[in-house]
């Protein structure tokens, strides 16, 4: 059976809400590990922004394997290198045909653009490349830039008051916190399109939850979906018991129920990152790009 046609089935969805809200409490605590020094690689179609590693550690790379509790160094699938801290930094993604290399394993924040991930056969293709081509296997947390468009700043005035001690922002737009507080209180330096920006996709967010929860929910069963036809254990016979929440797991619980536990928080979010003597940009990113938006304001 073809991923895609799974969303046709009604079992479950009653308790679709409780389930996007049950991974999202389940994640909280690796959600707040994003909150400190957080960075960011941009693969994209449009571009490219890699991250030149710490002073402290270029000497020392050639000694350290590649690792998921630090920081290393970590080659794409073209050969180039770059910085990554994947329980920090966040990849933004944007490309169907780029190659992730040594960091797709290693991922486990990524944002998505809306328009990629909008609908559930579009979520479906995309997790599928993410999952089965990219080997995305330790995602904590997928968010969703609502603006379908990642907002980068090279004015030294708007970074010296956006980005502390961190390169990205990527605020989760159900829940006010720092994050948020930072993008706020800079409204009287950003211009007047990028603050637009900023106003309408909170507000998006916040004033239509229904729609944000149905947007989520289809992200939540794509990936449900997606990892079950990946896992080569259920058949084509065995599909409807699965949805149906009684094909068991040797675990003891449903299919259904280990897929769903083991699922990466869904958020919505509006990316403002930096770019600085430490992003390494590769390729152009012009301010009349779909994907980016450009404050490069020296």
């Amino acid at each position: 059976m073809e991923c895609t046609e799974a969303r046709n089935s009604m079992v479950g969805l009653s308790s679709f809400a409780d389930l996007v809200l049950g991974s999202r409490a389940h994640n909280m605590a690796t959600q707040s590990r994003t909150d400190g020094e957080a960075r960011y690689v941009l693969v994209s179609l449009l571009g490219r922004v890699l991250q030149a590693p710490p002073t402290s550690q270029q000497d020392s790379r050639q000694a350290k394997p590649p690792s998921a509790n630090r920081g290393d160094i970590f080659a794409l699938g073209d050969g180039a290198k770059t910085w990554f801290c994947p329980e920090t930094d966040f990849l933004l993604w944007g490309g169907f045909d780029q190659s992730l290399g040594e960091l797709g394993p290693m991922v486990e924040n990524i944002v998505i653009p809306l328009d990629m991930i909008c609908t559930y056969a579009r979520a479906c293709e995309t997790l599928h490349i993410l999952l089965a081509k990219e080997g995305l296997s330790q995602l904590n947390n997928i968010f969703i830039d609502v603006g379908d468009r990642f907002t980068f700043v090279k004015d030294r005035r708007i970074r010296d008051e956006l980005f502390k001690t961190s390169s990205v922002i990527v605020p989760d737009l159900t829940n006010y916190d720092n994050r948020m507080a930072r993008i706020d209180n800079a409204a009287s330096i950003l211009p007047g399109d990028v603050l637009g920006h900023w106003y309408r996709h909170k507000a998006m967010v916040s004033d239509n939850t229904e729609m944000w929860q149905e947007i989520s929910g289809d992200v939540m069963y794509a990936w449900i979906t997606t990892k079950a036809c990946l896992s080569g254990e259920i058949s084509e016979e065995n599909y409807d018991d699965f949805e149906n929440g009684v094909l068991m797991h040797p675990s003891g619980k449903t299919w259904w129920d280990y897929l769903a536990h083991g699922a990466p928080t869904i958020l919505p979010t509006c990316v403002f990152a930096q770019v600085s003597d430490t992003e390494k940009v590769d390729g152009q990113i012009r301010e009349e790009d779909e994907l980016l938006s450009v404050l490069f304001n020296d």
